[in-house]
């Protein structure tokens, strides 16, 4: 009977290690998850999003600087490239914010970049129209302040993934220290009651042991 109790509370130490192992595993894993499948998806969309913009302004510029209309047609092109893969960017980033401060710059980014691919195509008609003086001053006054605003709320969406990852990492971190701690303290709780069971059923046996041999002493003394 002492054995089954004994060896009953050890499983039950046992038991509370592996599913508290269980557990732990399974938060890492949705952790690691979460950064391979979501967030470092969101950071490299929002990095693409940020080279497009940079490289549109370029385009840009270079539209104001050129009056070959072949080098004009090329730039256009490589310009409207340039916005098809932000736009693209802004739009799989989408399902992915689930923040609302996120999902609130992210409509902001998305706004801004509106407004700067607006003042680009101006720009551009304004070339096409013979206005280059015009668009020159468009470009560095309106498109080049447009194109930074962009930008920065991209920077912002970057900060905000920079800071997810830091809080993932410090929860898995957090998980791994607390359950190590707790596993070690059921292992040597689960130690300590197997050694003071055995301890406790020795100590009985060696006194069913006396008992016996008092009772069988005086069984003799009582026959003789």
């Amino acid at each position: 009977m002492r054995l089954g109790v004994a060896f009953s509370i050890v499983m039950v130490f046992l038991l509370a290690i592996v599913m508290m192992a269980i557990t732990g595993l399974a938060t890492l894993n949705d952790n690691t998850d979460d950064i391979v499948n979501k967030d470092s998806v969101k950071t490299k969309l929002v990095v693409d999003a940020l080279d497009n913009v940079r490289g549109s302004m370029a385009r840009v510029f270079e539209l104001t600087m050129t009056s070959d209309k072949q080098r004009l047609e090329e730039a256009q092109l490589r310009f409207d490239a340039n916005a098809k893969m932000f736009k693209e960017a802004i739009v799989k980033l989408g399902p992915l914010m689930q923040r609302p401060d996120g999902r609130e710059l992210l409509t902001k980014t998305s706004e801004q970049g509106e407004r700067y691919i607006a003042s680009t195509e101006r720009v551009i008609k304004l070339l096409k129209n013979g206005k280059r003086e015009k668009a020159a001053k468009i470009a560095a006054d309106e498109t080049y302040v447009a194109l930074h605003k962009v930008a920065d709320d991209l920077r912002a969406i970057n900060n905000l993934q920079q800071s997810a990852l830091a809080q993932i990492a410090r929860n898995s971190a957090n998980v791994y220290a607390s359950d190590r701690r707790n596993m070690i303290i059921l292992g040597v709780l689960a130690l300590l009651f197997s050694g003071a069971f055995t301890y406790w059923i020795k100590q009985a046996e060696q006194v069913r042991e006396h008992l016996t041999m008092q009772l069988e002493m005086l069984s003799g003394r009582l026959a003789t």
